[in-house]
């Protein structure tokens, strides 16, 4: 959009120009212009490096929350491990629980 404004600036220029008979009046006309034009690309450098800085922010917050998104990843991973560890002893207890019941069965 402000490509397109700025060559329709330009045409309404060149149109204003060539109407003109008084050189110093163009030279005003062009001046006043140019001060808009500038003041128009100061301000769309501005909300440009404020959206750099949004984005730049925004990739960061990105970032940290990937990493601790993974790191919660891998101790849910580890948790899960060592669920399967507990599981494993419960079951080796039983088992010794059921096999000294036996033996004491025998004994008596």
């Amino acid at each position: 959009n402000d490509v397109i404004d700025i060559k329709k600036q330009a045409e309404a220029a060149h149109r204003y120009i060539v109407s003109l008979e008084d050189p110093q009046e163009a030279v005003g006309w062009l001046e006043n212009q140019l001060g808009k034009i500038t003041t128009e690309l100061t301000k769309t450098k501005e909300e440009l490096t404020k959206k750099t800085t949004e984005l730049t922010k925004a990739e960061e917050e990105l970032t940290q929350k990937n990493r601790v998104s993974k790191k919660m990843n891998t101790q849910n991973t580890r948790i899960q491990e060592l669920m399967d560890i507990v599981g494993q002893k419960d079951d080796v207890i039983t088992r010794l629980q059921d096999l000294i019941s036996h033996l004491e069965e025998t004994v008596k």
